[in-house]
């Protein structure tokens, strides 16, 4: 019999509305989710294990929440915590956790009950963590292709911030490429310029210099 450890399916600990929460005892009522693909807003962060100095460094989680923060209020939310308060939930969340890895953590913020034309609906954001293997300077390659699907316009859909909504377009265009033999899809905008990935930044490096639509 092995000694070997498997890992937890899940964190101990979730944020959710300025707690922490055990995992199995944050619930919500299913009709909750009737709408909140339409207008909810998230960021993607990434955490990096240092082992050698046994720490946790979160990438830019000031510039993540600030444009979260924007995010919230462009869907006509009114967010009772602030970016900096968010940042220390991220921060308390991380360490009543144990974080021991690299770690995918995932503010996301959404309207409760009630469909979109209703005048007052609750609010709730949740904040959770999830380890991932970072490729970061392991060569790893990827194929990108064209996609077919044209990135939504900015008097479409405010393709600015991190909203659920915007990423049906993404995952269009990612399911495409994976048909196609690929693992990425490279998206333009209307005027056939490049836009971004299916689910990340495009960037190029030109005479030591960083270029990014």
């Amino acid at each position: 019999m092995s000694n070997e450890k498997t890992a937890p399916a899940h964190p101990k600990y979730l944020w959710l509305d300025g707690e922490l929460v055990e995992w199995d005892k944050a619930t919500v009522h299913i009709t909750s989710l009737e709408w909140v693909g339409s207008s909810s807003v998230f960021e993607g962060i990434k955490a990096y294990r240092n082992p050698e100095e046994d720490r946790s460094f979160i990438f830019r989680v000031e510039d993540h929440m600030r444009r979260m923060d924007d995010s919230m209020r462009l869907m006509d939310m009114h967010p009772k915590w602030a970016a900096p308060q968010l940042t220390k939930a991220i921060v308390e969340l991380a360490r009543a956790n144990g974080v021991k890895t690299d770690v995918y953590i995932r503010p996301f913020a959404y309207f409760g009950h009630g469909s979109p034309l209703t005048p007052s609906r609750p609010e709730h954001i949740l904040i959770t963590t999830a380890p991932f293997t970072s490729t970061l300077k392991t060569g790893k390659a990827l194929t990108a292709a064209i996609s077919s699907w044209t990135r939504i316009s900015d008097n479409v859909m405010p393709p600015r911030i991190k909203t659920e909504a915007n990423y049906r377009n993404s995952e269009l265009a990612a399911h495409e490429a994976k048909r196609n033999g690929y693992d990425e899809a490279i998206i333009l905008n209307a005027q056939h310029k490049v836009a971004e990935g299916a689910w990340a930044c495009v960037m190029m490096v030109k005479r030591g210099k960083v270029y990014t639509p």
